[in-house]
């Protein structure tokens, strides 16, 4: 299917699908060939002396990442030798590269706080890590999309580079979660410490109740990690990475997910809270959509290895949290509970005005354009991340959800011609795709999952 997309479409142009419609397959072309004319632009070399240290200096260069993933989609779906050979060498390259040998654990320390999780801990959802689990997974995708075209002995090497970065990272960001509750592997939640189920001083949306701090700490930058980790996880099959990852996607309906107003914890993005100085009010639809692409990824990937149970999860289960704010409960619709088909239906509940909310703390700005629905009118911005929902759907197969994604719902807002992050916004978040719709849009007649 994607080859034959690839010459008549749809998403092979821009606006061959409806008006502003994302050129997918044009810019994976663009794209390859600057990774042809440029292949090490992404390749990690990073000085430090010591131990790996939190900050922006040691970022990956993950955007340019999208070059080498495109090139392997590119050399997949043309079955193009020369292409998928140069994307091995690269790859050869990076994982050869001595300062990037996260075999290394005097370099890559696994721990310097005593209890093994929280902010003093290594790895952190903060820079460099959350960029290195973005740049990885571009690079992940790489690989998946050439390895056929790789000999043995180099499927070998590549994939022990990733399996020494996953388990760079994944023991102290299980450590970190396992923390919180009692025992969320037997779906304990209930918190260790009161202090766990304190309120921030953050609101979700003008008039709303103060967001609990547990809430805050399922945010996009864990999940980058955690969606990085699983799919290694799933290429390797390896149980421990592949179960982190499932648990995660529960614990993040449980925890962070509010049935009651139908809002998540991503929603304290919005310009007016103390979090961002920026007036934007709809960030937090954004990044609420960025975490929510990672939790699909890691749903979908799982189910195609044959565990739909990331997708399948339902519950009314939750924390009660200080101030009597509860996650507990069943969202608009789905007396059965919290899941992620509810989570993507609570989101175009905003994006078709369903839900009327303002991101906003200003009394004085509660007008339509300050509405939390993916677009502020002030600035020209708009979103497109909902276009993860295409992933999702060939699981669900929702009528209404197809509808979201293609802004064919009653009340919503149609594509732009002026998308926030430009082009790059139809990777999905954390730019993890080289064409979520051309990959999957409109694809709901497909199976691509085994059954158990």
């Amino acid at each position: 299917m994607w080859r034959s997309r690839a010459v008549s479409g749809p998403y092979k142009s821009s606006s061959d699908v409806a008006k502003y419609s994302p050129g997918d397959w044009a810019r994976i072309v663009g794209l390859k060939d600057k990774f042809l004319g440029d292949s090490d632009k992404a390749r990690w070399n990073p000085s430090f002396s010591g131990c790996l240290s939190s900050g922006q200096t040691y970022n990956p260069d993950h955007k340019s990442a999208a070059y080498i993933r495109d090139a392997g989609f590119y050399a997949l779906v043309k079955d193009d030798t020369t292409v998928a050979n140069k994307v091995i060498d690269e790859l050869l390259a990076q994982v050869r590269t001595r300062n990037a040998d996260f075999s290394d654990t005097s370099r890559f320390c696994r721990d310097d706080s005593p209890s093994g999780y929280g902010r003093g801990a290594r790895p952190f959802g903060t820079h460099p890590w959350f960029v290195i689990g973005e740049w990885g997974t571009e690079l992940l995708f790489a690989f998946d999309y050439v390895k056929a075209y790789a000999t043995q002995a180099e499927q070998a090497e590549i994939r022990e580079w990733f399996k020494d970065s996953a388990d760079y990272m994944h023991p102290n960001m299980k450590a970190r979660y396992d923390n919180y509750f009692v025992n969320r592997w037997a779906d304990d939640y209930r918190l260790v410490k009161s202090s766990h189920g304190r309120l921030t001083d953050e609101r979700p949306f003008y008039g709303g109740p103060r967001i609990p701090d547990l809430a805050l700490q399922y945010n996009n930058r864990d999940s980058s990690i955690l969606m990085y980790t699983t799919l290694v996880g799933a290429d390797q099959n390896i149980d421990y990475l592949k179960d982190h990852g499932e648990r995660w996607v529960k614990d993040y309906l449980v925890a962070t997910y509010f049935p009651k107003d139908e809002w998540v914890g991503e929603h304290n993005r919005h310009g007016s809270n103390s979090y961002t100085t920026a007036d934007t009010p709809d960030y937090g639809w954004a990044y609420g959509h960025a975490l929510l692409g990672h939790l699909i990824t890691m749903a979908d990937v799982l189910a195609r290895t044959g565990d739909t149970d990331a997708y399948d999860f339902t519950s009314t289960n939750g924390v009660d949290y200080d101030g009597g704010v509860t996650s507990k409960g069943a969202p608009a619709g789905f007396p059965e509970g919290k899941s992620l088909r509810s989570l993507i239906h609570t989101w175009t509940r905003y994006s078709d005005h369903t839900i009327k909310r303002y991101g906003t703390l200003d009394s004085g700005k509660l007008t339509d354009p300050y509405l939390i629905d993916g677009s502020f009118s002030v600035k020209n911005w708009n979103s497109v991340r909902d276009i993860v929902y295409a992933q999702a759907n060939m699981y669900y197969r929702d009528d209404h959800i197809k509808g979201a994604y293609l802004r064919t719902n009653p009340g919503m807002k149609p594509y732009s011609s002026s998308v926030e992050s430009g082009s790059a916004a139809w990777m999905g978040g954390g730019k993890v795709y080289p064409g979520v719709l051309f990959q999957f849009g409109q694809m709901e007649h497909i199976n691509p999952y085994p059954t158990k």
